[in-house]
């Protein structure tokens, strides 16, 4: 990449990371005025996700594109289309597959850069197992939530989309894996592609 090409780069995703951080800072302090606790933890949850890309991302060496695929994920959540449907799918569901997609793309990435000869079937193995960890952990976060906070909306409650308890996360858990197996394939194919590309 030029020179000029990354300070263009990296100008992009600091406005983009900051303005995503302010955004939803503010929303959460809007949320406590308005005496709406549900959504605080949403908010200044999403809010430290974008503060983490801005402060990490150099040195983690993440590309435009793969914080733009997780800036998406933030967003998405944040629409809160719980309870709704597309093309027969729950929302629940889309939603955890883009989460389990970007968080699997985002360590795919960090792991391609920590080798000079990376193996690609091992970084794509073990991008499917971190991000399946931590997907889970979000779960158990979720979990405890409930139990000390019960019904509601947001992260921390059981609320619009959490339907059947022990069946809702089973099916989270599922679409978070089944999402880290497709960024895991997509990532791959990609650099596969690419490489005979600039080979031919």
């Amino acid at each position: 990449m030029k020179q000029k090409d990354r300070i263009t780069e990296e100008n992009i995703i600091n406005a983009g990371t900051l303005i995503g951080f302010l955004f939803l800072f503010v929303k959460g302090i809007i949320s406590i005025t308005e005496g709406n606790p549900e959504l605080i933890s949403d908010r200044f949850f999403e809010a430290g996700l974008f503060l983490l890309m801005f402060f990490f991302y150099k040195k983690l060496k993440l590309r435009i594109w793969t914080l733009a695929i997780a800036a998406f994920a933030i967003v998405l959540h944040h629409m809160y289309l719980y309870g709704t449907f597309y093309f027969g799918i729950p929302f629940d569901h889309i939603m955890h597959l883009v989460a389990g997609f970007a968080v699997c793309v985002i360590f795919y990435q960090i792991l391609l850069n920590s080798y000079k000869k990376p193996n690609l079937i091992g970084i794509l193995l073990l991008s499917i197992i971190l991000a399946m960890g931590l997907t889970s952990g979000m779960e158990t976060v979720e979990f405890i939530g409930y139990s000390f906070l019960g019904e509601g909306e947001g992260i921390l409650y059981y609320g619009t989309g959490d339907f059947g308890e022990w069946n809702n996360m089973s099916w989270d858990l599922i679409d978070n894996t089944l999402g880290a197996i497709a960024g895991a394939i997509a990532y791959t194919s990609f650099i596969v592609i690419r490489k005979k590309f600039n080979s031919s």
